[in-house]
C-alpha cells in the first residue's frame, strides 16, 4: 500500500516536471503568435482595409480554417481517446497527454498563423479579428494537472465511465 502510494507520488511528480515544460511551450506558442500577428499589424498599419469583404476568397478560406480548427481542438481530447484507446499505464499516459495538447495547439498555432498570413496579403481587419480569436484560444486551452489525473484514473479503471474534465 505504502509503496503504491510512493510511486503514484513519484508518477504525480514527474508529470508535474513535464507539465511545467508543456506550459513554457504553451506560452511560447501564444508569445510566439501575438509577436506575429503584432508584426504584421505594423506592416500593414497604414494600408489596412476596414471593408467589408465577404466574397474574398483568402477571407473564406481563413474563416473556414479558424472556425474548422477551433472546433476540432475543443473536441479533440474525444476523438483522440475514442481512436488511440486509454493508456496502459502511467508513462503512456503522460506520453498520450503530450502528444494531445501538442496536436491541439498545433491546430490553433496553424489556423492563427494562416489568418496573419491572410492579412499581410488581403490587409483586411477580418483575418486579424481571426487571429486574436485563436491567440486567445491557445491561451485558453493550457495543460493542467487535473485534466491528466482524470485521465489516469480511467486508465486505472480499465476505461470507466469518468470522463476528462472540459473547461
Amino acid at each position: 500500500m505504502a509503496t503504491e502510494s510512493r510511486e503514484m507520488g513519484d508518477q504525480l511528480e514527474q508529470f508535474k516536471g513535464r507539465l511545467a515544460v508543456m506550459k513554457l511551450i504553451r506560452l511560447a506558442l501564444v508569445a510566439g503568435v501575438v509577436i506575429f500577428g503584432l508584426v504584421v499589424l505594423v506592416i500593414i498599419h497604414g494600408k489596412m482595409s476596414f471593408a467589408s469583404t465577404p466574397l474574398n476568397p483568402m477571407i473564406i478560406a481563413v474563416g473556414v480554417l479558424a472556425v474548422g480548427n477551433l472546433l476540432v481542438a475543443s473536441a479533440l481530447h474525444r476523438i483522440f481517446f475514442r481512436i488511440s484507446g486509454l493508456p496502459a499505464d502511467s508513462g503512456a499516459a503522460v506520453q498520450k497527454y503530450q502528444v494531445l495538447f501538442l496536436m491541439r495547439a498545433a491546430l490553433i498555432e496553424g489556423a492563427a498563423l494562416f489568418s496573419a498570413v491572410v492579412t499581410l496579403i488581403t490587409c483586411n481587419v477580418l483575418p486579424l479579428c481571426l487571429l486574436a480569436i485563436c491567440a486567445g484560444a491557445l491561451a485558453f486551452y493550457r495543460p493542467f494537472q487535473q485534466e491528466f489525473v482524470d485521465l489516469m484514473r480511467r486508465a486505472a479503471d480499465g476505461g470507466g465511465s469518468a470522463r476528462i474534465v472540459e473547461r
